[in-house]
């Protein structure tokens, strides 16, 4: 009987999505989801997960006592992942290693045991080679004889050599023997991510998680033939992670500080955008993320995939002073409210700029352009005052949306979502729910999105109500919600922006501004949404958008093509221009 056993290496301290491996699946950590599909390889005497002594990862090993796992915490250099391995292959001695990557919780029991019989008949290399010009789509999978294995410790000698499993043996390939194993027909196809390195790649597999087990058992694993063809079969599931970039073995990460704003007084309008353009830097350059946020602790979902921390306003400057400090970064990208710059600014700004740290200023939060290296404007217009010089960049490609869901196609119906921002810093919850049950047709629905630092909706009385009334409570499923409905009526900012792109006719007001105002005019001869210079004059506009299902489609179709959802990337495309020019 071949001796086998898996090693699992995992640690918390990961440079994009820290603590990833602890991250939920459908009420399983992703570490346990892994070492369940090793546990359905009958040829895996033991699996063992490898981590490393420091206190970040006291938490992993202690999910690993509690399930019952065993676990090795290596006392050696953390950056040293064949070392960490080798510790537990020595102890052990198998005839085979089977080197799991802990971030794949799809990995495939039916090749693992295809690779284990063929390579236990004595060959030094398994490989899966491709089919009709197409390869396989398993990852984070290697098996090394025991004999190979201690070659590729041997040959191991640079830095990247010892924290990436098998890179050593690159260069001898050439000399092995190798064995080819053939797998399953439908394993074969155009390349899927399925390990988890950033937000996007989580996003998508704890899709996958929650859709499977929606309509299967708990002890039922995944099966990954279904996830190809989910995947196949739905765009949107196929879109959460298909931009994101894998890292190469020699590449270290980028760092990218943001600064940004959020609570009662700001709303979630920085915030938002903030954690869209996060998204886009790490998909695409591959870069560790973290923030600093102005404002009062509150709770938000997404945020806690982040490392981040609240500051007071007065005391911005020294908190990001203290993270560049502690951990040096090569981005600091600041989306906080536009303001005049004051000196201890200036000197902040001067003093990391000259220390080589890339300044990013989103929507004139520095106003001043020769402070900065970029002057990002997530905006088709440029207003007079915002002086346009070399460093700014603006227009329709340049928004910061949430690309997360693919824009669907528009049909007429009976649902409408409101979305005032998320303080209603202008109180729109106290009149505009009378005036839509006086105006809309009768029935209809309508999905009221209270922010996080609203008040509640002034609803009509119960009795007497023309319309259905749900009020979602700063709800996670924004994408969702919007897609559902048929009508959106939204605060000019960011969220009107994120309907247009995904399809929703939108009708957009906004309170406070001039009837001459020369954005908003811009946006209206734009021709994809109609802008209501107060809320009856608003609601006037959806009311005919509503009975004029022409118009409505045009827009759908005016929103998706102007706004495609990219934006976040070309962002990170161009800060990595500029960090390339230096």
């Amino acid at each position: 009987m071949v001796h086998v056993i898996a090693v699992v290496g995992a640690r918390l301290s990961s440079s994009r999505l820290p603590r990833k491996h602890l991250l939920p699946l459908e009420g399983k950590p992703l570490i346990a989801r892994i070492f369940e599909r090793l546990d359905a390889v009958p040829l895996i005497r033991k699996s063992i997960l490898a981590t490393t002594a420091d206190a970040e990862n006291r938490d992993l090993v202690a999910w690993a006592e509690q399930a019952g796992r065993p676990v090795t915490a290596y006392d050696g250099d953390v950056n040293d992942l064949v070392g960490r391995i080798d510790y537990i292959v020595a102890r052990e001695r198998p005839d085979l290693v089977v080197y799991i990557c802990g971030d794949c919780p799809l990995i495939e029991p039916g090749i693992i045991t295809k690779m284990i019989r063929a390579l236990a008949r004595g060959a030094d290399v398994v490989r899966v080679p491709p089919r009709d010009g197409q390869g396989v789509v398993h990852e984070g999978i290697d098996i090394y004889p025991f004999r190979i294995w201690n070659k590729l410790v041997l040959e191991a000698e640079e830095p990247f050599e010892r924290e990436h499993v098998g890179q050593s043996l690159k260069k001898f390939a050439a000399d092995f023997n190798v064995v080819e194993v053939a797998d399953e027909p439908w394993f074969y196809g155009p390349k899927q991510r399925l390990s988890v390195d950033t937000v996007s790649d989580y996003r998508f597999m704890a899709e996958i998680y929650r859709r499977w087990y929606q309509h299967h058992g708990a002890d039922e694993l995944v099966d990954l033939r279904w996830v190809l063809d989910e995947v196949a079969r739905d765009p949107e599931l196929r879109f959460l992670n298909a931009h994101v970039r894998q890292k190469k073995a020699r590449e270290s990460s980028l760092r990218v500080l943001f600064a940004t704003a959020g609570g009662p007084g700001v709303g979630l309008g920085h915030i938002s955008r903030t954690l869209v353009a996060a998204a886009g830097v790490q998909d695409v350059a591959a870069a560790g993320i973290e923030m600093v946020i102005q404002g009062e602790p509150f709770e938000r979902k997404a945020l806690n995939l982040l490392p981040h921390q609240f500051t007071e306003p007065e005391h911005t400057i020294n908190t990001l002073d203290g993270v560049l400090a502690e951990r040096p970064c090569h981005v600091l990208i600041l989306d906080l409210p536009s303001r005049s710059i004051d000196d201890r600014w200036r000197a902040f700004l001067a003093r990391h700029r000259a220390q080589g740290v890339l300044i990013v200023s989103l929507d004139f939060a520095i106003r001043d352009s020769t402070l900065v290296d970029l002057q990002w404007v997530p905006s088709f217009y440029l207003r007079g005052e915002d002086e346009e010089t070399n460093n700014v960049v603006f227009g329709w490609e340049c928004f910061l949306i949430d690309a997360g869901a693919a824009a669907r196609t528009w049909k007429p119906g009976s649902d409408v979502i409101i979305f005032t921002g998320g303080s209603d810093v202008h109180r729109v919850g106290d009149t505009l729910p009378a005036i839509l049950d006086a105006r809309l047709p009768a029935h209809f629905r309508i999905h009221w999105v209270r922010g996080p630092f609203a008040k509640e909706p002034d609803l009509p009385p119960a009795q007497g109500r023309r319309l259905e009334w749900v009020v979602h409570n700063n709800p996670a499923n924004v994408q969702q919600l919007i897609m559902q409905a048929n009508y959106g009526l939204s605060l000019y900012g960011v969220t009107l922006f994120e309907c247009l792109h995904l399809g929703l006719p939108t009708v957009t007001f906004a309170p406070g501004r001039k009837k001459g105002d020369r954005e908003l005019k811009a946006l209206a001869q734009a021709e994809l949404t109609d802008v209501g210079h107060n809320l009856e004059h608003a609601v006037d506009h959806l009311c005919s958008l509503i009975y004029d299902p022409h118009r409505a489609q045009s827009f759908s179709e005016a929103g998706r093509q102007r706004l495609d959802g990219l934006g976040p990337h070309r962002l990170a495309k161009k800060i990595l221009e500029k960090i390339n020019a230096r």
